[in-house]
Protein backbone atom coordinates (compact mmCIF):
# COMPACT_ATOMS: atom_id res chain seq x y z
CA UNK A 1 0.00 0.00 0.00
CA UNK A 2 0.90 3.25 -0.73
CA UNK A 3 3.13 5.26 2.00
CA UNK A 4 0.50 8.51 2.95
CA UNK A 5 3.41 10.49 4.48
CA UNK A 6 1.10 13.69 5.13
CA UNK A 7 -0.57 11.60 7.11
CA UNK A 8 2.59 10.97 9.50
CA UNK A 9 3.47 14.48 9.23
CA UNK A 10 0.26 15.70 10.39
CA UNK A 11 0.20 13.28 13.52
CA UNK A 12 3.38 16.03 14.53
CA UNK A 13 1.24 18.90 14.28
CA UNK A 14 -1.33 17.80 16.26
CA UNK A 15 0.30 16.25 18.53
CA UNK A 16 2.19 19.81 18.85
CA UNK A 17 -0.53 21.34 19.05
CA UNK A 18 -2.04 19.08 22.45
CA UNK A 19 1.42 20.07 24.12
CA UNK A 20 1.11 23.84 23.57
CA UNK A 21 -2.45 23.58 24.54
CA UNK A 22 -0.61 22.16 27.89
CA UNK A 23 2.12 25.20 28.14
CA UNK A 24 -0.56 28.00 27.60
CA UNK A 25 -1.64 28.45 30.90
CA UNK A 26 2.36 28.88 32.05
CA UNK A 27 3.76 30.78 29.18
CA UNK A 28 2.28 34.38 28.33
CA UNK A 29 3.90 33.90 25.05
CA UNK A 30 1.19 31.28 24.39
CA UNK A 31 -1.90 33.14 26.03
CA UNK A 32 -1.70 36.02 24.32
CA UNK A 33 -1.95 33.82 20.76
CA UNK A 34 -5.57 33.17 21.88
CA UNK A 35 -8.64 30.46 20.84
CA UNK A 36 -5.51 29.04 18.73
CA UNK A 37 -3.87 27.57 21.34
CA UNK A 38 -6.50 26.78 23.75
CA UNK A 39 -8.69 24.85 21.34
CA UNK A 40 -5.35 22.37 21.30
CA UNK A 41 -7.63 19.81 22.92
CA UNK A 42 -9.35 19.14 19.28
CA UNK A 43 -6.40 17.86 18.13
CA UNK A 44 -7.41 14.15 20.17
CA UNK A 45 -10.52 14.39 17.53
CA UNK A 46 -8.26 14.69 14.60
CA UNK A 47 -6.33 11.82 16.08
CA UNK A 48 -9.58 9.44 16.67
CA UNK A 49 -10.86 10.38 13.12
CA UNK A 50 -7.41 9.68 11.82
CA UNK A 51 -6.76 6.62 13.21
CA UNK A 52 -10.41 5.35 11.87
CA UNK A 53 -9.39 6.57 8.33
CA UNK A 54 -5.67 4.96 8.33
CA UNK A 55 -7.60 1.18 9.86
CA UNK A 56 -9.81 1.39 7.53
CA UNK A 57 -7.26 2.06 4.60
CA UNK A 58 -5.04 -0.91 6.07
CA UNK A 59 -7.56 -3.25 7.14
CA UNK A 60 -10.49 -3.18 4.61
CA UNK A 61 -9.55 -4.73 1.26
CA UNK A 62 -7.32 -6.79 3.41
CA UNK A 63 -7.70 -10.56 4.43
CA UNK A 64 -7.17 -10.31 8.41
CA UNK A 65 -7.78 -12.69 11.43
CA UNK A 66 -8.97 -10.15 14.79
CA UNK A 67 -6.23 -11.71 16.64
CA UNK A 68 -3.61 -10.51 13.95
CA UNK A 69 -5.31 -6.81 14.34
CA UNK A 70 -5.61 -6.90 18.06
CA UNK A 71 -1.47 -7.85 18.57
CA UNK A 72 -0.65 -5.18 15.63
CA UNK A 73 -1.99 -2.63 17.60
CA UNK A 74 -1.08 -3.96 21.15
CA UNK A 75 2.55 -3.60 19.47
CA UNK A 76 1.73 -0.15 18.92
CA UNK A 77 0.85 1.57 21.25
CA UNK A 78 1.91 -0.51 24.30
CA UNK A 79 5.64 0.06 24.53
CA UNK A 80 5.61 4.07 24.88
CA UNK A 81 2.25 3.83 26.79
CA UNK A 82 3.77 1.97 29.67
CA UNK A 83 7.18 3.28 29.19
CA UNK A 84 5.39 6.71 30.19
CA UNK A 85 3.04 5.16 33.01
CA UNK A 86 6.87 3.99 34.53
CA UNK A 87 8.25 7.74 34.21
CA UNK A 88 5.14 8.91 35.73
CA UNK A 89 5.34 6.96 38.72
CA UNK A 90 6.40 9.64 40.75
CA UNK A 91 3.90 12.43 39.88
CA UNK A 92 0.77 9.93 40.15
CA UNK A 93 2.05 8.76 44.00
CA UNK A 94 1.80 12.78 43.80
CA UNK A 95 -1.27 12.89 43.02
CA UNK A 96 -2.42 9.75 45.20
CA UNK A 97 -1.16 11.98 48.12
CA UNK A 98 -2.62 15.03 47.46
CA UNK A 99 -6.12 13.92 46.52
CA UNK A 100 -6.37 11.31 49.31
CA UNK A 101 -6.86 8.45 46.21
CA UNK A 102 -5.55 4.96 47.14
CA UNK A 103 -2.89 4.19 45.15
CA UNK A 104 -3.71 0.36 44.39
CA UNK A 105 -7.61 0.48 42.91
CA UNK A 106 -6.25 4.14 41.26
CA UNK A 107 -3.05 2.66 39.49
CA UNK A 108 -5.19 -0.27 38.63
CA UNK A 109 -7.19 1.32 35.50
CA UNK A 110 -4.41 2.77 33.55
CA UNK A 111 -2.39 -0.49 33.71
CA UNK A 112 -5.42 -2.04 32.12
CA UNK A 113 -6.09 0.81 29.64
CA UNK A 114 -9.69 1.68 31.37
CA UNK A 115 -9.20 4.91 33.19
CA UNK A 116 -11.49 6.99 30.46
CA UNK A 117 -14.45 4.86 31.78
CA UNK A 118 -14.35 6.12 35.35
CA UNK A 119 -14.60 10.42 35.48
CA UNK A 120 -12.53 10.68 38.86
CA UNK A 121 -9.53 8.74 37.65
CA UNK A 122 -9.44 9.69 33.85
CA UNK A 123 -6.54 12.01 33.89
CA UNK A 124 -5.15 10.28 36.57
CA UNK A 125 -1.42 8.87 36.44
CA UNK A 126 -0.06 10.47 33.07
CA UNK A 127 -2.77 12.60 31.74
CA UNK A 128 -3.15 12.08 28.02
CA UNK A 129 -3.41 8.74 28.68
CA UNK A 130 -7.18 8.60 28.82
CA UNK A 131 -7.26 8.71 24.70
CA UNK A 132 -5.56 5.05 24.67
CA UNK A 133 -7.84 4.29 26.46
CA UNK A 134 -10.50 5.18 24.16
CA UNK A 135 -7.90 3.86 21.48
CA UNK A 136 -8.40 0.58 23.29
CA UNK A 137 -12.23 0.35 23.30
CA UNK A 138 -12.43 1.47 19.19
CA UNK A 139 -9.56 -1.60 18.45
CA UNK A 140 -12.18 -3.97 20.49
CA UNK A 141 -14.62 -3.18 18.26
CA UNK A 142 -12.46 -2.76 14.89
CA UNK A 143 -13.00 -5.64 13.78
CA UNK A 144 -16.56 -6.02 14.39
CA UNK A 145 -17.51 -3.02 12.94
CA UNK A 146 -15.04 -1.62 9.92
CA UNK A 147 -17.48 -4.08 7.40
CA UNK A 148 -21.05 -2.69 8.47
CA UNK A 149 -19.92 0.20 8.79
CA UNK A 150 -17.83 0.53 5.47
CA UNK A 151 -21.10 -0.32 3.82
CA UNK A 152 -23.68 1.68 5.28
CA UNK A 153 -20.96 4.81 4.26
CA UNK A 154 -21.04 3.11 0.63
CA UNK A 155 -24.90 2.90 0.49
CA UNK A 156 -25.07 6.71 1.11
CA UNK A 157 -21.94 8.31 2.46
CA UNK A 158 -23.68 12.13 3.12
CA UNK A 159 -26.52 10.70 5.18
CA UNK A 160 -24.27 8.54 7.47
CA UNK A 161 -22.13 10.76 7.66
CA UNK A 162 -23.96 13.37 9.02
CA UNK A 163 -26.19 10.95 11.10
CA UNK A 164 -22.68 10.07 12.75
CA UNK A 165 -21.46 13.49 13.07
CA UNK A 166 -24.77 14.37 14.98
CA UNK A 167 -24.61 11.42 17.28
CA UNK A 168 -20.93 12.97 18.19
CA UNK A 169 -21.49 16.19 18.74
CA UNK A 170 -25.35 15.94 20.39
CA UNK A 171 -24.21 15.34 24.15
CA UNK A 172 -21.40 18.17 24.42
CA UNK A 173 -23.66 20.59 22.89
CA UNK A 174 -26.17 19.58 25.24
CA UNK A 175 -24.13 19.83 28.08
CA UNK A 176 -22.64 23.26 27.29
CA UNK A 177 -26.14 24.85 26.52
CA UNK A 178 -27.87 23.13 29.19
CA UNK A 179 -25.40 23.51 32.25
CA UNK A 180 -26.10 20.54 34.48
CA UNK A 181 -22.87 21.51 36.38
CA UNK A 182 -22.83 25.46 35.85
CA UNK A 183 -20.15 27.31 34.29
CA UNK A 184 -17.36 24.93 33.64
CA UNK A 185 -14.17 25.73 31.37
CA UNK A 186 -10.53 23.39 30.61
CA UNK A 187 -10.09 23.57 34.23
CA UNK A 188 -12.70 22.37 35.83
CA UNK A 189 -13.51 18.49 36.27
CA UNK A 190 -16.97 18.11 36.91
CA UNK A 191 -17.98 14.22 37.30
CA UNK A 192 -20.51 14.85 33.74
CA UNK A 193 -18.13 16.97 32.35
CA UNK A 194 -15.05 14.64 32.42
CA UNK A 195 -17.92 11.64 30.61
CA UNK A 196 -18.68 14.03 28.01
CA UNK A 197 -14.98 14.75 27.18
CA UNK A 198 -13.48 11.06 27.91
CA UNK A 199 -15.95 8.49 27.67
CA UNK A 200 -15.21 5.99 25.13
CA UNK A 201 -18.62 5.43 23.83
CA UNK A 202 -19.21 9.02 22.93
CA UNK A 203 -15.98 9.75 21.46
CA UNK A 204 -16.87 6.73 18.87
CA UNK A 205 -18.18 8.63 16.46
CA UNK A 206 -15.10 10.47 15.69
CA UNK A 207 -13.43 7.16 15.06
CA UNK A 208 -16.54 5.70 12.82
CA UNK A 209 -16.21 8.85 10.83
CA UNK A 210 -12.75 8.16 9.89
CA UNK A 211 -14.03 4.77 8.99
CA UNK A 212 -16.04 6.44 6.60
CA UNK A 213 -13.86 8.58 4.68
CA UNK A 214 -10.93 5.55 4.93
CA UNK A 215 -13.99 3.56 3.05
CA UNK A 216 -14.52 6.85 0.16
CA UNK A 217 -10.70 6.77 0.08
CA UNK A 218 -10.38 3.01 -0.63
CA UNK A 219 -13.10 3.19 -3.13
CA UNK A 220 -10.59 5.29 -5.24
CA UNK A 221 -12.64 8.67 -4.64
CA UNK A 222 -10.29 11.65 -4.71
CA UNK A 223 -10.22 15.44 -4.82
CA UNK A 224 -8.83 17.25 -8.01
CA UNK A 225 -6.83 19.65 -6.64
CA UNK A 226 -5.89 17.75 -2.90
CA UNK A 227 -3.52 20.68 -2.02
CA UNK A 228 -5.76 23.48 -2.30
CA UNK A 229 -7.94 21.68 -0.31
CA UNK A 230 -5.81 20.75 2.20
CA UNK A 231 -5.02 24.64 2.62
CA UNK A 232 -8.64 25.74 2.28
CA UNK A 233 -9.03 23.11 5.41
CA UNK A 234 -6.73 24.47 7.66
CA UNK A 235 -7.59 28.25 6.46
CA UNK A 236 -11.22 27.26 7.49
CA UNK A 237 -10.60 25.42 10.61
CA UNK A 238 -8.62 28.29 12.02
CA UNK A 239 -11.37 30.76 10.96
CA UNK A 240 -13.94 28.13 12.67
CA UNK A 241 -11.74 28.17 15.95
CA UNK A 242 -11.61 31.98 15.98
CA UNK A 243 -15.15 32.38 15.05
CA UNK A 244 -16.89 29.82 18.04
CA UNK A 245 -14.17 29.13 20.73
CA UNK A 246 -15.99 31.63 22.69
CA UNK A 247 -19.25 29.01 22.74
CA UNK A 248 -19.66 27.63 26.44
CA UNK A 249 -17.35 25.23 26.95
CA UNK A 250 -17.30 22.13 25.75
CA UNK A 251 -18.77 22.93 22.13
CA UNK A 252 -15.59 22.31 20.43
CA UNK A 253 -14.38 19.45 22.35
CA UNK A 254 -15.65 16.28 20.75
CA UNK A 255 -16.81 16.23 17.33
CA UNK A 256 -18.05 19.38 16.50
CA UNK A 257 -14.92 20.31 14.15
CA UNK A 258 -14.59 16.79 12.02
CA UNK A 259 -16.33 17.31 8.91
CA UNK A 260 -12.92 19.78 8.30
CA UNK A 261 -10.45 17.31 9.98
CA UNK A 262 -11.89 14.81 7.56
CA UNK A 263 -11.49 16.85 4.59
CA UNK A 264 -8.24 18.36 5.48
CA UNK A 265 -7.13 14.32 6.11
CA UNK A 266 -8.58 13.20 3.06
CA UNK A 267 -6.83 15.83 1.12
CA UNK A 268 -3.75 14.87 2.50
CA UNK A 269 -3.98 11.22 1.66
CA UNK A 270 -4.43 12.42 -2.21
CA UNK A 271 -1.65 14.01 -2.30
CA UNK A 272 0.93 12.07 -2.06
CA UNK A 273 4.41 14.63 -2.25
CA UNK A 274 2.70 16.78 0.54
CA UNK A 275 4.63 17.13 3.96
CA UNK A 276 6.80 14.52 2.80
CA UNK A 277 9.94 16.04 3.67
CA UNK A 278 12.15 13.49 5.86
CA UNK A 279 12.43 15.52 9.09
CA UNK A 280 8.76 16.11 9.20
CA UNK A 281 7.80 12.44 8.58
CA UNK A 282 10.30 11.41 11.36
CA UNK A 283 8.40 13.86 14.19
CA UNK A 284 5.44 12.38 12.86
CA UNK A 285 6.47 8.88 13.65
CA UNK A 286 7.70 10.28 16.35
CA UNK A 287 4.64 11.93 17.40
CA UNK A 288 2.99 8.82 19.70
CA UNK A 289 6.13 9.40 22.18
CA UNK A 290 5.77 13.33 21.87
CA UNK A 291 1.89 12.97 22.75
CA UNK A 292 2.22 10.46 25.74
CA UNK A 293 5.74 11.88 27.27
CA UNK A 294 5.09 15.24 27.56
CA UNK A 295 3.38 15.26 30.42
CA UNK A 296 6.02 13.35 32.24
CA UNK A 297 8.97 15.18 30.64
CA UNK A 298 7.13 18.22 31.82
CA UNK A 299 6.76 17.12 35.07
CA UNK A 300 10.61 15.79 35.53
CA UNK A 301 12.06 19.02 34.02
CA UNK A 302 10.11 21.71 36.62
CA UNK A 303 11.20 19.49 39.40
CA UNK A 304 14.53 19.99 37.82
CA UNK A 305 14.53 23.52 37.37
CA UNK A 306 12.78 24.23 40.80
CA UNK A 307 15.41 21.86 42.60
CA UNK A 308 18.44 23.92 41.10
CA UNK A 309 16.69 27.45 41.26
CA UNK A 310 15.66 27.94 37.89
CA UNK A 311 12.68 29.42 36.38
CA UNK A 312 10.12 27.88 35.05
CA UNK A 313 8.68 30.45 33.21
CA UNK A 314 9.33 32.26 29.63
CA UNK A 315 12.70 30.42 28.01
CA UNK A 316 12.26 27.44 30.48
CA UNK A 317 9.14 26.38 28.37
CA UNK A 318 11.59 26.88 24.96
CA UNK A 319 14.31 24.62 26.14
CA UNK A 320 10.87 22.04 27.21
CA UNK A 321 9.80 22.14 23.64
CA UNK A 322 13.42 21.20 22.44
CA UNK A 323 13.95 18.38 24.96
CA UNK A 324 10.87 17.14 24.37
CA UNK A 325 11.30 16.93 20.49
CA UNK A 326 14.86 15.39 21.13
CA UNK A 327 13.16 12.84 23.83
CA UNK A 328 9.92 11.79 21.44
CA UNK A 329 12.30 10.84 18.32
CA UNK A 330 14.45 8.92 21.08
CA UNK A 331 11.80 7.08 22.40
CA UNK A 332 10.32 6.50 19.03
CA UNK A 333 13.59 4.55 18.04
CA UNK A 334 14.39 2.97 20.78
CA UNK A 335 11.34 2.04 22.79
CA UNK A 336 8.90 2.28 20.22
CA UNK A 337 10.17 0.60 17.01
CA UNK A 338 11.94 -2.18 19.16
CA UNK A 339 8.60 -3.06 20.81
CA UNK A 340 6.81 -3.39 18.29
CA UNK A 341 9.42 -6.15 16.28
CA UNK A 342 9.36 -7.62 20.07
CA UNK A 343 5.66 -7.93 20.08
CA UNK A 344 4.46 -8.54 16.66
CA UNK A 345 7.29 -11.67 16.65
CA UNK A 346 7.03 -12.51 20.44
CA UNK A 347 2.37 -12.70 19.88
CA UNK A 348 2.60 -13.36 16.22
CA UNK A 349 -0.75 -15.11 14.91
CA UNK A 350 0.20 -18.38 12.97
CA UNK A 351 -1.57 -18.24 9.46
CA UNK A 352 -4.16 -20.41 8.67
CA UNK A 353 -3.56 -23.61 6.42
CA UNK A 354 -5.73 -23.94 3.89
CA UNK A 355 -7.47 -27.24 4.33
CA UNK A 356 -7.39 -30.28 2.06
CA UNK A 357 -9.04 -33.59 2.41
CA UNK A 358 -6.85 -36.87 1.75
CA UNK A 359 -7.65 -38.92 -1.33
Amino acid sequence: MRNLSGLTSIRFFAALWVVLYHLAPNWDLLRNVGPIVYVGYSAVTLFFVLSGFILSYNYLSSDYRPQEFWVARAARVLPVYFAALIVSIPVFLHQCLKQGIPFVPAAFYPVVMVQAWIPKVALLWNGPGWSLSCEAFFYLLFPLILAPMARLFRRTFAGTFAAVWILGIVPSLIYAFVRPEGLVDFESHATLLSVIKFNPILRLPEFILGIGIGACYVDGKRFSNPVATAVLSVIGLVVLIVSLWKMPYPSLHNALLVPVYAVLIFALACAPNILSNPMLVLLGQASYSLYLLSDPTYSWATFLAKRYGLSVHGSFNIVYLIIILLVSVASYKFIEVPGRVYIRSRFAVKKRRPFSVAV
